[in-house]
Protein backbone atom coordinates (compact mmCIF):
# COMPACT_ATOMS: atom_id res chain seq x y z
CA UNK A 1 0.00 0.00 0.00
CA UNK A 2 2.59 2.33 0.77
CA UNK A 3 4.44 1.73 -2.45
CA UNK A 4 1.19 2.22 -4.43
CA UNK A 5 0.72 5.52 -2.50
CA UNK A 6 4.56 6.65 -3.48
CA UNK A 7 4.00 5.50 -7.12
CA UNK A 8 0.54 8.12 -6.77
CA UNK A 9 2.87 10.69 -5.40
CA UNK A 10 5.97 10.72 -7.61
CA UNK A 11 3.54 11.15 -10.76
CA UNK A 12 1.68 13.38 -9.52
CA UNK A 13 5.16 15.55 -9.31
CA UNK A 14 5.99 14.40 -12.69
CA UNK A 15 2.83 15.73 -14.12
CA UNK A 16 2.97 19.16 -12.41
CA UNK A 17 7.36 19.35 -13.09
CA UNK A 18 5.55 18.89 -17.04
CA UNK A 19 3.09 21.06 -17.26
CA UNK A 20 4.03 24.08 -14.92
CA UNK A 21 6.85 26.55 -14.73
CA UNK A 22 9.57 25.74 -12.16
CA UNK A 23 10.17 28.92 -10.95
CA UNK A 24 7.04 30.64 -10.73
CA UNK A 25 4.72 27.59 -10.11
CA UNK A 26 2.68 29.05 -12.90
CA UNK A 27 1.22 26.60 -15.83
CA UNK A 28 3.55 26.54 -18.40
CA UNK A 29 3.25 27.06 -22.54
CA UNK A 30 1.91 23.54 -22.73
CA UNK A 31 -0.48 23.37 -19.85
CA UNK A 32 -1.81 26.89 -21.66
CA UNK A 33 -2.66 26.20 -24.69
CA UNK A 34 -4.48 22.74 -23.73
CA UNK A 35 -6.42 25.62 -21.36
CA UNK A 36 -6.77 27.15 -24.41
CA UNK A 37 -7.75 24.74 -26.45
CA UNK A 38 -10.33 23.60 -24.16
CA UNK A 39 -11.77 27.45 -23.65
CA UNK A 40 -12.40 28.30 -27.47
CA UNK A 41 -14.25 24.38 -27.37
CA UNK A 42 -16.42 25.48 -24.83
CA UNK A 43 -16.91 29.45 -26.24
CA UNK A 44 -17.71 27.85 -29.58
CA UNK A 45 -20.50 25.52 -27.43
CA UNK A 46 -21.95 28.21 -25.08
CA UNK A 47 -21.21 31.25 -27.18
CA UNK A 48 -19.09 33.14 -24.51
CA UNK A 49 -16.14 35.36 -25.02
CA UNK A 50 -12.75 34.92 -23.85
CA UNK A 51 -9.49 36.98 -24.20
CA UNK A 52 -5.97 36.10 -24.18
CA UNK A 53 -3.49 38.67 -22.23
CA UNK A 54 0.26 38.74 -23.78
CA UNK A 55 2.06 40.43 -21.35
CA UNK A 56 5.81 41.36 -21.44
CA UNK A 57 7.60 42.81 -18.72
CA UNK A 58 8.77 46.40 -19.08
CA UNK A 59 12.75 47.14 -17.58
CA UNK A 60 12.91 43.36 -16.79
CA UNK A 61 16.56 43.22 -18.13
CA UNK A 62 17.52 46.34 -16.28
CA UNK A 63 16.64 44.40 -12.92
CA UNK A 64 18.51 41.64 -14.21
CA UNK A 65 21.38 43.90 -14.63
CA UNK A 66 21.81 46.17 -11.31
CA UNK A 67 20.82 43.42 -9.11
CA UNK A 68 21.71 40.26 -11.05
CA UNK A 69 19.56 37.05 -11.25
CA UNK A 70 18.66 36.03 -8.11
CA UNK A 71 16.97 39.07 -7.52
CA UNK A 72 15.12 38.84 -10.92
CA UNK A 73 13.77 35.47 -10.36
CA UNK A 74 12.38 36.85 -6.92
CA UNK A 75 10.81 39.80 -9.36
CA UNK A 76 9.03 37.19 -11.66
CA UNK A 77 7.58 35.11 -8.83
CA UNK A 78 6.43 37.88 -6.97
CA UNK A 79 5.12 39.18 -10.69
CA UNK A 80 3.47 35.90 -11.23
CA UNK A 81 1.66 36.18 -7.50
CA UNK A 82 0.99 39.58 -8.45
CA UNK A 83 -0.79 38.51 -12.11
CA UNK A 84 -2.83 35.84 -10.12
CA UNK A 85 -4.13 38.05 -7.66
CA UNK A 86 -6.18 40.20 -10.51
CA UNK A 87 -7.75 37.64 -12.08
CA UNK A 88 -10.56 34.94 -11.13
CA UNK A 89 -9.95 31.39 -10.11
CA UNK A 90 -11.52 30.32 -13.51
CA UNK A 91 -8.90 32.23 -15.45
CA UNK A 92 -5.31 31.06 -16.21
CA UNK A 93 -1.64 33.29 -15.55
CA UNK A 94 0.63 31.41 -17.45
CA UNK A 95 4.66 31.96 -18.05
CA UNK A 96 5.23 32.04 -21.68
CA UNK A 97 9.03 32.09 -21.40
CA UNK A 98 11.74 34.81 -19.78
CA UNK A 99 9.67 37.67 -18.76
CA UNK A 100 6.47 37.35 -20.72
CA UNK A 101 3.20 35.67 -19.38
CA UNK A 102 -0.29 34.70 -21.04
CA UNK A 103 -3.57 35.65 -19.37
CA UNK A 104 -6.68 33.26 -20.25
CA UNK A 105 -9.55 35.65 -19.05
CA UNK A 106 -12.93 33.12 -19.73
CA UNK A 107 -16.48 34.30 -20.00
CA UNK A 108 -15.38 38.03 -20.29
CA UNK A 109 -18.34 40.02 -21.33
CA UNK A 110 -16.69 43.32 -22.85
CA UNK A 111 -13.69 45.18 -23.52
CA UNK A 112 -14.21 47.52 -20.59
CA UNK A 113 -14.24 44.22 -18.43
CA UNK A 114 -11.07 43.30 -19.72
CA UNK A 115 -9.36 46.89 -19.93
CA UNK A 116 -10.52 47.06 -16.09
CA UNK A 117 -8.65 43.65 -15.20
CA UNK A 118 -5.99 44.88 -17.49
CA UNK A 119 -5.51 48.04 -15.23
CA UNK A 120 -5.69 46.12 -11.75
CA UNK A 121 -2.54 44.18 -13.51
CA UNK A 122 -0.73 47.50 -14.45
CA UNK A 123 -1.36 48.58 -11.03
CA UNK A 124 -0.23 46.04 -9.18
CA UNK A 125 3.32 45.45 -11.56
CA UNK A 126 3.97 49.18 -11.09
CA UNK A 127 4.64 48.45 -7.21
CA UNK A 128 8.02 48.37 -6.13
CA UNK A 129 9.48 45.37 -5.65
CA UNK A 130 11.89 45.50 -2.88
CA UNK A 131 14.40 42.30 -1.17
CA UNK A 132 16.83 43.43 1.26
CA UNK A 133 19.20 46.61 -0.29
CA UNK A 134 17.53 45.97 -3.26
CA UNK A 135 14.81 47.80 -4.98
CA UNK A 136 12.96 48.02 -7.88
CA UNK A 137 10.13 49.10 -10.44
CA UNK A 138 8.92 47.49 -13.84
CA UNK A 139 5.65 48.24 -16.20
CA UNK A 140 4.29 46.08 -18.55
CA UNK A 141 3.08 46.37 -22.14
CA UNK A 142 0.27 44.61 -22.46
CA UNK A 143 -1.57 42.38 -25.88
CA UNK A 144 -4.80 41.85 -25.86
CA UNK A 145 -6.60 39.53 -28.31
CA UNK A 146 -10.17 38.25 -28.31
CA UNK A 147 -12.26 35.54 -29.25
CA UNK A 148 -13.65 34.78 -31.64
CA UNK A 149 -13.06 38.20 -33.76
CA UNK A 150 -8.98 38.16 -33.53
CA UNK A 151 -8.48 34.78 -34.23
CA UNK A 152 -10.29 30.79 -34.00
CA UNK A 153 -7.38 28.72 -32.59
CA UNK A 154 -5.18 28.94 -29.13
CA UNK A 155 -1.94 29.68 -31.99
CA UNK A 156 -3.78 32.23 -33.68
CA UNK A 157 -4.87 34.12 -30.41
CA UNK A 158 -1.67 33.83 -29.16
CA UNK A 159 -0.01 35.06 -32.39
CA UNK A 160 -2.00 38.29 -32.10
CA UNK A 161 -1.83 39.39 -28.47
CA UNK A 162 1.68 38.92 -29.06
CA UNK A 163 1.82 41.77 -31.75
CA UNK A 164 -0.66 43.35 -29.78
CA UNK A 165 1.64 43.52 -27.40
CA UNK A 166 4.53 45.04 -29.62
CA UNK A 167 2.40 48.09 -30.44
CA UNK A 168 2.26 48.53 -26.60
CA UNK A 169 5.97 48.93 -26.27
CA UNK A 170 6.42 51.04 -29.33
CA UNK A 171 4.41 53.32 -28.45
CA UNK A 172 5.89 53.86 -24.98
CA UNK A 173 5.98 50.83 -22.52
CA UNK A 174 3.43 50.23 -19.86
CA UNK A 175 0.46 50.56 -22.31
CA UNK A 176 -1.91 47.78 -23.51
CA UNK A 177 -3.28 47.69 -27.11
CA UNK A 178 -6.23 45.36 -28.22
CA UNK A 179 -5.53 43.39 -31.35
CA UNK A 180 -6.06 45.83 -34.59
CA UNK A 181 -7.73 48.78 -32.39
CA UNK A 182 -4.72 50.67 -31.44
CA UNK A 183 -3.26 51.70 -28.33
CA UNK A 184 -4.95 52.02 -25.11
CA UNK A 185 -3.52 54.19 -22.49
Amino acid sequence: ADEVLQLIEAEKKITHLATHDVLTELPNRMLLLDRLQMSTDMAIRTNITISVLFIDLDGFKNVNDQWGHEYGDLVLKESAARLKKCVRKTDTVARFGGDEFVVLLVDVHNKAEISQIVAKMNKALNKPFKKGSCASTISASIGISIFPADGSSPHDLIKHADRAMYMAKKSGKNKCAFVAQGIDI
